[in-house]
């Protein structure tokens, strides 16, 4: 999940283009990530540290807390070790 559109949608059409990957939902914040995850039900999430309304480190933590067999990964462009630690902390695997 990711708040720039144009990054979303690109990684949106590059993993589309796998196999055996389905893309069931796209977000732009936290709020709709818990959303789609409560509608959708998806294997893995791509998720974005820094989103508007809830970042991507608070939004892991409740999808992990309602749905713990849900699998995050982290997506960044900033170097930051304090955010990737929480991330980690928060549940996301990678």
């Amino acid at each position: 999940m990711d708040d720039d559109t144009l990054v979303a949608r690109s990684l949106k059409v590059l993993l589309a283009k796998e196999t055996d990957l389905e893309i069931v939902g796209l977000a732009h914040d936290g709020e709709q990530a818990l959303a789609a995850c409560e509608r959708d039900r998806p294997e893995a999430v791509l998720m974005d540290i820094r989103m508007p309304r809830m970042d991507g480190i608070e939004a892991t933590r409740r999808i992990k807390a309602v749905w713990p067999s849900i699998h995050v990964v982290m997506l960044t462009t900033f170097h930051d070790d304090r955010s990737i630690r929480e991330a980690l902390q928060a549940g996301a695997e990678g």
